[in-house]
């Protein structure tokens, strides 16, 4: 086939920029899923062209296929296909409780900088959002469908808060998870101003 084909067959990565990506980052059973499902509802109901992606890895959990996560690229490619897709349709908001960046954090120790580079490359081709979800006490951690423990969790917190601090001109917003989250969240939605694109 044609390179002509191929390139009619895949959107730019300028059409990316139309769609705004609502990132959910903290560790484990911090409440991304809740949030992010609570954000969609409130979204839909008000009229927003949202569409709410699904977590990739979760499923490989409850397939029981442990053994996947040490092929993040792999988890990657598939994570960010979900979330490219609806670029080619009249969407204007994708709202993603497992973030393309999350593989940076569970990646092998043997994985290439060229990864690294190339995951950060292609976050950058969205309108990005990023919210970054404290973790609240009062909310007792569930273990059933994870694989790391709380302390566990908490150190990926940890890296994630420090991974932002040396992004700070990233659109990001800290929110304390809990029964509040959801409409601190649609306030930083209903703030957003989308970028001008110049073809």
């Amino acid at each position: 086939m044609t390179t002509d084909y191929y390139n009619f067959h895949r959107n730019s990565y300028l059409e990316n920029k139309k769609l705004s990506v609502i990132n959910f980052f903290g560790g484990p059973g911090i409440g991304k899923s809740t949030t992010a499902a609570e954000l969609f509802a409130k979204m839909k109901k008000s009229g927003y062209k949202v569409e709410l992606v699904h977590e990739v890895a979760k499923d490989y959990v409850w397939e029981e296929w442990l053994h996947i996560f040490g092929e993040q690229d792999y988890i990657f490619a598939h994570q960010n296909r979900l979330i490219r897709r609806l670029t080619r349709h009249d969407v204007d908001y994708a709202i993603v409780d497992s973030s393309i960046l999350l593989s940076l954090f569970y990646m092998p120790w043997d994985f290439p900088q060229s990864f690294r580079t190339f995951v950060e490359d292609a976050f950058l081709t969205y309108d990005n959002i990023n919210i970054l979800l404290d973790r609240n006490p009062k909310i007792t951690y569930i273990t059933e469908g994870r694989n790391e423990t709380e302390e566990q969790a908490k150190g990926v917190d940890e890296r994630i808060v420090d991974f932002f601090k040396y992004r700070p001109i990233w659109n990001q917003h800290h929110v304390l998870a809990g029964d509040s989250a959801v409409d601190d969240c649609y306030k930083i939605v209903r703030e957003h101003v989308k970028p001008a694109l110049n073809r």
